[in-house]
């Protein structure tokens, strides 16, 4: 697997997470149409910020290759999480269509470097043994 550009983008993540904690209009910005944040919008997306912020350090901190894939496959679920929760709850359907762009963004951001490892192990069956179902 490539190591530098998932640890970077992992660290990239954790940064901007610990930013939208504490400045939650960083992410809702695309959502609204004036920019302003209500403070019960700031109170929900505070917990997914520091999400991301926990799931990109464990990309950068990540000790192996295995943890690494872990720690990208779980950054990539909070991604479609995201998109999920803010996009269904607008009312705006432009709105919707940029918050689900930036989302989707994010998570092709992070499934790039693991694209050749991943996938084509998945493609060609050659996980580790114990993975595979055995009978006692």
């Amino acid at each position: 697997m490539n190591r530098p550009l998932p640890r970077a983008v992992g660290a990239a993540t954790a940064v901007s997470g610990v930013a939208v904690a504490a400045r939650p209009v960083l992410l809702a910005a695309p959502s609204g149409p004036d920019g302003t944040v209500p403070r019960p919008v700031a109170t929900c997306l505070r917990p997914l910020a520091l999400r991301d912020a926990a799931c990109g350090l464990a990309m950068a901190c990540a000790p192996d290759d295995r943890s690494l894939r872990t720690a990208t496959l779980l950054r990539i679920a909070s991604d479609l999480d995201t998109c999920w929760r803010t996009s269904s709850t607008l009312r705006q359907a432009e709105a919707r269509v940029r918050v689900a762009t930036v989302a989707r963004g994010r998570r092709q951001k992070c499934r790039t470097p693991m694209s050749r490892t991943v996938w084509a192990r998945a493609r060609t069956s050659s996980f580790s043994p114990s993975l595979r179902h055995t009978r006692a």
